[in-house]
């Protein structure tokens, strides 16, 4: 999936104009700091952050995934401030983290348009459903 994710070295370049899958990890920064409107509901980011920390302090709305991830040992954050959403998901495996934190007014809300275009639109088709995983027996 790395392979054939959009690979960036900034968050800042994400908008609403973005869409499919970006890859983050930049060994000189140290936080993915995204800020306005990111995606759409029918085109939707998935933003993989990988060994880094993310900080989404805005009080825009941001469309799709955020999974970030910590395969050393370091443990990043994950912070959500503001008034803004998340309207989709937020998948963190950073165990050794300081914390993981939302303040202000911030919401994660399920957006069945966003999260359906995850699943149809052949952006994203790389990413399935394994048999015999915790997801198959939905169907």
């Amino acid at each position: 999936i790395k392979n054939s994710a959009k690979q960036i070295s900034s968050c800042g370049g994400l908008s609403s104009t973005s869409s499919g899958i970006y890859w983050y990890s930049n060994s000189t920064a140290s936080t993915c700091s995204p800020s306005g409107n990111i995606g759409s509901s029918t085109g939707p980011v998935i933003l993989v952050v990988e060994d880094q920390n993310f900080d989404y302090t805005a009080n825009d709305t941001f469309y799709g995934i955020v999974f970030s991830f910590s395969p050393n040992t370091s443990g990043k954050e994950v912070k959500f401030a503001g008034t803004g959403s998340i309207r989709g998901a937020v998948i963190t495996d950073n165990p050794l983290a300081a914390g993981q934190v939302i303040n202000g007014t911030f919401k994660l809300v399920y957006d069945q348009n966003a999260m359906g275009t995850l699943s149809t639109n052949q952006n994203y088709m790389g990413l399935a459903k394994l048999p015999g995983s915790w997801t198959d027996f939905l169907d």
